[in-house]
C-alpha cells in the first residue's frame, strides 16, 4: 500500500507509513490540557452584598481576597499540569511509531483524527505474549509520514490532495 499527498505548493510526497502515537498517552495529554485550561480560567465570586456602603465595601474586599487566594492556587495547579503535560508530550512523541498504511484503519480518509491501528507492543507480558496497543493521531496540525526510513512532518493544512491505494 502506498500513499501520495500533494501540498498546495505543488510538491508531492510519497509514503508507505504514517507516524501514530500511543492512544493512552494522547488521551492523557488531552486530559492534562483540559485540566490546565479549566484551572487557568480562575474563579469569580458570584456573591454580592446589599446594605450600607461600609458593609458592601467590607464584603467586596473579603471576596477579592478569597478570589485572589483561590486563583493563585488554581494557577499553581494549572502550571503543575502544564509541566506534566510537557513531560508526557515528550514521552508520547519519543514513543511514536511509523505504521504501515495497510495496518491503519480509515487511512483512506483524509482525516488524521480518524486514523487508528492496533499494534503488538514491544514488551511481552508475563506469559510471553505481546500486548496489543492502540495508536492514533494526536489531533494536532502535523502529520508524520515515512518512506524508506526517511521521515517527514507535514503541516496538514498545506495538503491539497491525499490518496492511499
Amino acid at each position: 500500500m502506498q500513499g501520495v499527498l500533494r501540498l498546495v505548493s505543488g510538491i508531492e510526497h510519497h509514503f508507505d507509513k504514517i507516524v501514530l502515537f500511543n492512544s493512552v498517552g494522547v488521551r492523557n495529554l488531552q486530559a492534562l490540557a483540559k485540566s490546565a485550561s479549566q484551572k487557568s480560567a480562575g474563579i469569580a465570586s458570584p456573591i454580592g452584598a446589599i446594605g450600607s456602603f461600609e458593609w458592601v465595601a467590607k464584603v467586596m474586599v473579603a471576596n477579592m481576597v478569597v478570589e485572589h487566594l483561590a486563583n493563585k492556587a488554581l494557577q499553581a495547579a494549572a502550571n503543575a499540569d502544564m509541566d506534566k503535560y510537557q513531560r508526557v508530550l515528550k514521552a508520547v512523541r519519543t514513543n511514536a511509531i511509523a505504521i504501515p498504511l495497510s495496518k491503519i484503519e480509515n487511512v483512506h480518509l483524509p482525516i488524521p483524527a480518524s486514523w487508528h491501528a492496533q499494534i503488538a507492543g514491544p514488551e511481552p507480558d508475563e506469559n510471553g505474549a505481546r500486548r496489543m496497543a492502540s495508536y492514533i493521531h494526536t489531533g494536532d496540525q502535523f502529520v508524520g509520514i515515512e518512506r524508506n526510513g526517511e521521515r517527514r512532518t507535514i503541516i496538514w493544512d498545506k495538503v491539497e490532495e491525499y490518496d492511499v491505494a
